[in-house]
């Protein structure tokens, strides 16, 4: 989990910065927006939620691999 949060906060840190113009010396802004973005997420996102867009992401990464052999043959 812990490792999920941290790479949520590192993804939405890249797209503030790439947004921003991709400023040098605003890593520390930057991140900590991400941080402050990504707990409010967290906070207010319904577990159940997570657990069905979890599965969503699964049953999508499951027919890109069938699509991807079926290229195969």
């Amino acid at each position: 989990m812990a490792d999920d949060r941290e790479q949520q906060i590192r993804a939405r840190a890249y797209a503030l910065w790439e947004a921003d113009g991709k400023p040098h010396g605003k890593d520390l802004l930057h991140w900590d927006q991400a941080t402050r973005e990504v707990d409010g997420l967290i906070a207010t996102t319904d577990p159940a939620e997570i657990q069905a867009e979890e599965a969503i992401e699964v049953i999508e990464e499951a027919r890109a691999e069938a699509a991807r052999r079926r290229k195969k043959k």
